[in-house]
């Protein structure tokens, strides 16, 4: 499944193409505008101590689309052009054209100073690069009883908008680019419920990515 009950907080960078090369891709359609892209999820994974390890430099160059799958992040050496994993000339398939940010509600007031520092200079980085954000939030049952019992309720949920809430303030991340999606866990069978947010959280990261897309795609290879 997408969104696992065990997952902590992580980053996914997105990326648009047609000759994305990662593992486990493969062509999906989208609008007819776009044609059929190829939709590539690189992700990085974090939980509260690993989130510390990478050099920040790293992270830039990632949301630059300079370093490949398999790059070593707990290597804190700037020197990573030298570094496997390290592609000097990005294509547009390569580049990363959205930041999502994947955060529980039930821990999101619990992320330490260090992390949400961390996490902030990330975002700074990618506004620079003028690359759009959004966050995923996982566990809303376990944050709000009443979408625990019913999630069709999720978007009423008055403790729902207040995590919400908490996410845009630590992040930066503007409400409308907030998605909460339930995560499967014990369910033996698909759920439409859970089904239908999931989906709609991946239409519309992918329509910000493709978006961010064509307005970077004419001058790809511009310094920030």
């Amino acid at each position: 499944m997408l969104f696992k009950e065990e997952s902590p907080h992580f980053l996914l960078l997105v990326q648009l193409g047609e000759r994305v090369s990662q593992k486990n891709t493969k062509p999906v359609p989208l609008k007819e505008k776009m044609g059929h892209l190829c939709l590539s999820f690189s992700m990085m994974l974090w939980d509260w101590k690993q989130v510390m390890l990478a050099h920040s430099q790293d992270i830039i160059n990632a949301l630059r689309g300079f370093l490949q799958e398999g790059y070593d992040f707990e290597n804190k050496s700037t020197e990573c052009m030298n570094s496997p994993g390290y592609r000097s000339n990005p294509s547009l398939d390569d580049q990363i054209y959205c930041l999502v940010n994947i955060m529980a509600a039930n821990t999101v007031t619990q992320m330490s100073s260090e992390v949400i520092r961390k996490m902030r200079s990330i975002r700074e980085a990618a506004a620079r690069l003028d690359i759009p954000q959004a966050i995923i939030m996982t566990k809303p049952d376990l944050a709000c009883p009443l979408v625990h019992g019913d999630l069709r309720k999720i978007y009423t949920s008055k403790k729902i908008k207040e995590k919400m809430e908490v996410c845009r303030n630590l992040v930066g991340v503007p409400m409308n680019h907030i998605f909460p999606v339930k995560n499967y866990h014990e369910e033996m069978d698909t759920n439409n419920d859970m089904d239908a947010l999931i989906l709609k959280a991946l239409d519309q990261i992918v329509n910000i990515a493709y978006d961010a897309m064509k307005k970077k795609a004419p001058n790809s290879h511009d310094e920030s």
